[in-house]
Formats: C-alpha cells, structure tokens, sequence
C-alpha cells in the first residue's frame, strides 16, 4: 500500500533493491487494500496463479487483501501492538503468525502453504 517513493526511501538502507525484479506502489494499480489489486497483478506479472503466492503482512488490510486475492498470508506481530493498544491489528484471520521474519524457515513456509 505504500507508494513508489516510499518503497524506494526504505530499499536503499535495507540494500537489496538491486535485487528485486519489480515492485509496484500504491500509484501502480487501481483499489488499494483491503482490495486483492496490488497483490494480482504482482502474482502476474510473475506468471503464478495467487494460490501459489504466500504473502507477509503486518497488517488487517494487507491480510484481507492478500486472503481476498486467495492467497496464503503469515502475519508478523514484531510492529503490532499487543490487543487494546493504539494501533493493535487483528492477525488472526492469517494462515500463520510469527513474531518476526528471523522465526521463517522451510518448515514453517511448508505449513503456510498448507
């Protein structure tokens, strides 16, 4: 849901924007979350069908975007405030939950997929 800039701003200290084929802003397509557009038209332009995609979020309208283009989402609850607190989001409708991105491994990509 971010814009172009912005994707941009944050690749250049996390030093792998040279390594992405593509990336699309929220200025790329027409409905932003919780639409599934953003997440179909990057599954293809990457020729996979969305059941085949597994999506990382933060976020309730990134899950319901990402659920609503049929795609399989893990939550990660590092920048999630814990229940009751400003800015709290509800993860729970994502297939799997990890604290953060260093807890990702084959096993829990395999039962992510289902």
């Amino acid at each position: 849901g971010s814009s172009r800039a912005e994707i941009e701003h944050a690749l250049v200290p996390l030093g792998f924007g040279d390594s992405l084929e593509f990336y699309y802003g929220c200025e790329d397509y027409e409905r932003g979350k919780p639409a599934p557009d953003g997440y179909l038209r990057a599954a293809k332009t990457l020729g996979v069908e969305p059941a085949h995609c597994l999506v990382f979020e933060d976020s309730e309208a990134g899950i319901d975007s990402a659920l609503a283009g049929g795609m399989r989402v893990v939550a990660t609850m590092a920048a999630t405030p814990e229940a009751g607190q400003p800015g709290h989001q509800d993860q729970s409708k994502a297939h799997v939950q990890v604290q953060g991105l260093l807890e990702v491994d084959a096993a829990l990509l395999e039962r992510a997929m289902g």
